[in-house]
């Protein structure tokens, strides 16, 4: 059971507040990560084209290991082969922003009411967004966005209609137990007027400590390192990128391969080309997702590649796309619309200059039948426990919850839990009411 607060007490609360209590109830697994080279936290530990994990963070796979010694490489995208996951395995779409991303929505108002108040929009506030990850709101296949289906059981709607949003799944600092830790603040909550690192890439992040679906346990995370075998893209202006095999552009896709005996170096081989993708070389791949049917050859009729191009590609100016719309290979010819920037909740905000485009630089997945379920369970927000009937969140079913429920009663959609829809339909009706008086007089523990 969940406490719930408020959406007015969370959209309320004053400038530089610091909420220490927020988390997550199921966190998802360590995600192995890159940090672009304008970073403050590059240095001596780590470099823009070290792999790493937390806690700390440490570095994984050295930089020598993707063939990129120098020290103004960037490690662009990053992938695990994610071998064997089956196509139809249903996913929420994990993915990370760049330091100019300002996103389109606020959080989504059944989330707050529930106390998940943190999206790109709420973090970029904050000076935060680049160093988060945040989890779709939709499902997602190897094809695509799932629509929500209508039914009779509990749903999550979408804040905006023919929009999506976003919520967060792993924060910089530590805030749900299973956090990048590269800072500098460790609550959501915190204004930061210091310059942000920028996550860059992720890989892995679909484990967890609770039983999941089977491709997610085989995926592994962070320390468990099984995977001797790494995709990524390499920052089109990179000094090393001239030595790696194929045309030499950020669009090009490398495998990287750990041998057996550790004695020995790493191989860099070539996965696919711009060419291959569809794309020009001039191009430069930001974020990288791939499903590869495990044997470590590109063949569109049965991989999956799933990108998004940096601002300067000229491919976005094609498709008239912006760089935080995703694109997935085709099996001939120029690569196809994944999903577009709006339903991820990302998009172009007016600036006194123009318009500032949102942009997606890191993709990973975590594994997921239930939206809802996986939303509540794995996104940031208030503490895991909850009291069933309590609308008003004083940890008492009495006559304030009565009192609201009624006041919005027949609502027929778009009812929050504030409203008094405690079983997440979207109205406000006889089920509702049924909870509050099987519980009336009951305390939260």
């Amino acid at each position: 059971m969940r406490i719930v607060l408020i959406a007015s007490l969370l959209l309320a609360a004053p400038t530089g507040f610091v909420r220490a209590d927020v988390s997550a109830c199921d966190p998802i697994g360590f995600p192995c990560f890159s940090i672009d080279r304008n970073s403050p936290a590059v240095g001596p530990t780590f470099g823009a084209s070290d792999l790493l994990v937390p806690p700390g963070p440490v570095v994984v796979r050295p930089s020598q290991f993707f063939g990129l010694p120098h020290p103004l490489d960037d490690l662009d995208g990053i992938s695990r082969l994610n071998a064997g996951t089956d196509p139809t395995e249903t996913f929420l779409l994990l993915f990370s922003v760049d330091r100019q991303s300002r996103g389109i929505a606020p959080p989504d108002p059944n989330l707050v009411a529930l106390g998940y108040p943190f999206n790109v929009t709420n973090q970029a506030a904050r000076g935060q967004q680049a160093a988060d990850a945040f989890a779709t709101l939709d499902l997602f296949d190897q094809t695509g966005v799932i629509p929500p289906t209508p039914g009779p059981g509990p749903s999550l709607p979408t804040l905006r209609v023919g929009g999506g949003n976003n919520t967060l799944f792993i924060n910089q600092g530590d805030a749900s137990g299973i956090d990048f830790g590269v800072g500098p603040h460790d609550s959501p909550d915190a204004n930061s007027p210091a310059p942000q690192n920028d996550v860059d890439g992720m890989a892995g992040a679909g484990a967890s400590s609770s039983p999941r679906p089977l491709t997610a346990m085989l995926r592994g995370g962070g320390p468990h390192l099984a995977d001797r075998v790494f995709l990524f893209s390499v920052q089109a202006d990179s000094p090393s990128l001239l030595m790696l095999p194929g045309s030499h552009s950020g669009a090009d896709i490398y495998l990287a391969i750990e041998p057996n005996d550790p004695n020995l170096p790493s191989g860099i081989d070539l996965y696919a080309t711009a060419n291959q993708l569809g794309l020009m070389v001039a191009d430069d791949i930001n974020a990288l997702l791939v499903f590869d049917n495990g044997d470590r050859v590109y063949d569109p009729t049965v991989d999956r590649v799933i990108f998004s191009l940096d601002r300067m590609s000229p491919t976005l100016g094609l498709f008239g796309a912006t760089p935080a719309d995703l694109f997935r290979n085709n099996q001939a010819g120029p690569p196809v619309g994944y999903v577009n920037a709006g339903r991820l909740g990302l998009g172009a905000t007016p600036d006194p200059n123009g318009l500032i485009f949102d942009n997606v630089d890191a993709l990973d997945f975590v594994p997921c039948l239930d939206r809802r379920m996986c939303l509540l369970d794995s996104a940031i927000g208030t503490p895991c426990e909850t009291c069933d009937g309590d609308v008003t969140g004083d940890n008492v079913v009495d006559l304030n919850d009565l009192a609201v429920i009624l006041a919005s009663f027949g609502t027929p959609s778009g009812a929050t839990r504030a409203d008094g829809d405690l079983n997440y339909d979207g109205a406000v009706n006889l089920a509702d009411l049924a909870v509050v008086l099987a519980l009336f007089g009951t305390s939260c523990p």
